[in-house]
Protein backbone atom coordinates (compact mmCIF):
# COMPACT_ATOMS: atom_id res chain seq x y z
CA UNK A 1 0.00 0.00 0.00
CA UNK A 2 1.37 3.40 -0.97
CA UNK A 3 2.05 6.08 1.58
CA UNK A 4 -1.12 8.22 1.75
CA UNK A 5 1.02 11.37 1.98
CA UNK A 6 2.82 10.60 -1.29
CA UNK A 7 1.29 11.01 -4.73
CA UNK A 8 1.98 8.70 -7.65
CA UNK A 9 4.90 10.88 -8.77
CA UNK A 10 6.55 10.66 -5.32
CA UNK A 11 5.80 14.21 -4.19
CA UNK A 12 4.35 14.70 -0.73
CA UNK A 13 1.00 16.41 -0.37
CA UNK A 14 -1.74 16.81 2.18
CA UNK A 15 -4.09 14.40 0.42
CA UNK A 16 -6.40 17.02 -1.02
CA UNK A 17 -6.08 19.39 -3.96
CA UNK A 18 -3.54 22.17 -3.60
CA UNK A 19 -4.82 25.69 -3.19
CA UNK A 20 -3.67 28.50 -5.45
CA UNK A 21 -1.52 29.96 -2.63
CA UNK A 22 0.49 26.79 -1.95
CA UNK A 23 4.23 27.07 -2.51
CA UNK A 24 5.78 23.85 -3.80
CA UNK A 25 9.12 23.38 -2.01
CA UNK A 26 8.88 19.77 -0.88
CA UNK A 27 6.95 20.45 2.31
CA UNK A 28 3.24 20.59 2.92
CA UNK A 29 1.90 24.08 2.32
CA UNK A 30 5.40 25.42 1.59
CA UNK A 31 6.51 25.90 5.21
CA UNK A 32 10.16 26.28 4.24
CA UNK A 33 9.59 28.91 1.56
CA UNK A 34 7.16 30.83 3.73
CA UNK A 35 9.74 30.95 6.52
CA UNK A 36 12.23 32.47 4.05
CA UNK A 37 14.66 29.58 4.28
CA UNK A 38 16.53 27.76 1.53
CA UNK A 39 15.01 24.27 1.07
CA UNK A 40 18.50 22.82 0.49
CA UNK A 41 19.63 23.88 3.97
CA UNK A 42 16.72 22.44 5.93
CA UNK A 43 16.79 18.73 6.74
CA UNK A 44 13.76 16.86 5.45
CA UNK A 45 11.49 15.48 8.14
CA UNK A 46 10.19 11.95 7.80
CA UNK A 47 6.59 10.89 8.14
CA UNK A 48 5.67 8.47 10.92
CA UNK A 49 6.54 4.91 9.95
CA UNK A 50 8.88 5.96 7.11
CA UNK A 51 12.34 4.36 7.22
CA UNK A 52 15.13 6.74 8.14
CA UNK A 53 17.34 7.77 5.21
CA UNK A 54 20.94 6.88 6.09
CA UNK A 55 22.39 8.84 3.17
CA UNK A 56 23.27 12.51 3.21
CA UNK A 57 21.42 14.87 0.93
CA UNK A 58 23.23 15.17 -2.39
CA UNK A 59 24.82 18.64 -2.63
CA UNK A 60 24.28 21.06 -5.49
CA UNK A 61 26.69 20.28 -8.35
CA UNK A 62 29.08 23.22 -8.02
CA UNK A 63 32.37 23.45 -9.92
CA UNK A 64 34.34 23.07 -6.66
CA UNK A 65 32.56 19.83 -5.76
CA UNK A 66 32.98 18.47 -9.30
CA UNK A 67 36.71 19.33 -9.21
CA UNK A 68 37.17 17.60 -5.84
CA UNK A 69 35.31 14.50 -7.04
CA UNK A 70 37.41 14.37 -10.22
CA UNK A 71 40.53 14.55 -8.02
CA UNK A 72 39.26 11.72 -5.84
CA UNK A 73 38.61 9.64 -8.97
CA UNK A 74 42.20 10.23 -10.18
CA UNK A 75 43.54 9.16 -6.76
CA UNK A 76 41.43 5.99 -6.84
CA UNK A 77 42.71 5.24 -10.36
CA UNK A 78 46.33 5.60 -9.19
CA UNK A 79 45.69 3.32 -6.20
CA UNK A 80 43.96 0.75 -8.42
CA UNK A 81 46.93 0.78 -10.80
CA UNK A 82 49.37 0.17 -7.94
CA UNK A 83 47.06 -2.46 -6.47
CA UNK A 84 47.00 -4.32 -9.81
CA UNK A 85 50.81 -4.37 -9.86
CA UNK A 86 51.00 -5.58 -6.27
CA UNK A 87 48.33 -8.23 -6.87
CA UNK A 88 50.32 -9.55 -9.84
CA UNK A 89 53.49 -9.78 -7.71
CA UNK A 90 51.50 -11.43 -4.93
CA UNK A 91 50.05 -14.01 -7.33
CA UNK A 92 53.53 -14.79 -8.69
CA UNK A 93 54.88 -15.39 -5.18
CA UNK A 94 51.91 -17.61 -4.32
CA UNK A 95 52.59 -19.63 -7.47
CA UNK A 96 56.25 -20.03 -6.46
CA UNK A 97 55.21 -21.31 -3.00
CA UNK A 98 52.79 -23.75 -4.66
CA UNK A 99 55.56 -24.95 -7.01
CA UNK A 100 57.68 -25.77 -3.95
CA UNK A 101 54.96 -28.27 -2.96
CA UNK A 102 53.76 -26.21 0.03
CA UNK A 103 50.06 -25.56 0.60
CA UNK A 104 49.65 -21.84 -0.12
CA UNK A 105 46.84 -21.29 2.41
CA UNK A 106 48.91 -22.85 5.20
CA UNK A 107 51.97 -20.85 4.17
CA UNK A 108 49.98 -17.60 4.34
CA UNK A 109 48.46 -18.66 7.67
CA UNK A 110 51.94 -19.46 8.99
CA UNK A 111 53.15 -16.00 7.97
CA UNK A 112 50.35 -14.38 9.97
CA UNK A 113 51.09 -16.58 12.98
CA UNK A 114 54.84 -15.88 12.77
CA UNK A 115 54.12 -12.16 13.23
CA UNK A 116 52.47 -12.80 16.61
CA UNK A 117 54.32 -12.75 19.93
CA UNK A 118 55.58 -15.98 21.48
CA UNK A 119 52.63 -16.44 23.86
CA UNK A 120 50.10 -16.00 21.05
CA UNK A 121 52.00 -18.47 18.82
CA UNK A 122 52.03 -21.03 21.64
CA UNK A 123 48.28 -20.61 22.15
CA UNK A 124 47.64 -20.98 18.41
CA UNK A 125 49.83 -24.11 18.15
CA UNK A 126 48.16 -25.79 21.14
CA UNK A 127 44.69 -24.75 19.93
CA UNK A 128 45.37 -26.20 16.48
CA UNK A 129 46.62 -29.49 17.94
CA UNK A 130 43.59 -29.71 20.26
CA UNK A 131 41.13 -28.90 17.46
CA UNK A 132 42.64 -31.53 15.14
CA UNK A 133 42.40 -34.15 17.89
CA UNK A 134 38.82 -33.15 18.73
CA UNK A 135 37.87 -33.55 15.06
CA UNK A 136 39.41 -37.01 14.98
CA UNK A 137 42.16 -35.91 12.58
CA UNK A 138 45.25 -35.52 14.75
CA UNK A 139 48.48 -34.14 13.38
CA UNK A 140 50.39 -36.90 11.61
CA UNK A 141 53.24 -37.11 14.10
CA UNK A 142 55.18 -39.64 12.01
CA UNK A 143 55.49 -37.02 9.25
CA UNK A 144 56.44 -34.29 11.70
CA UNK A 145 59.15 -36.47 13.25
CA UNK A 146 60.62 -37.33 9.82
CA UNK A 147 60.89 -33.72 8.68
CA UNK A 148 64.49 -32.53 9.00
CA UNK A 149 64.72 -29.55 11.33
CA UNK A 150 66.35 -26.38 10.06
CA UNK A 151 67.06 -25.12 13.54
CA UNK A 152 70.10 -26.21 15.53
CA UNK A 153 69.41 -27.57 18.97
Amino acid sequence: MANPRTSTNGRKHSGGPRSVGDVIDGTMNGEIARAGRNPDEVPETKAAGEPENKYKTVPRPTKAIKDRLAGYAREFDEIDEHRAELNAKHALLREKVKNEGVDVAMFMCSRRIAKRDEHERETIDLSYKLAREALGKPIQQDWVDLTPSTTKQ
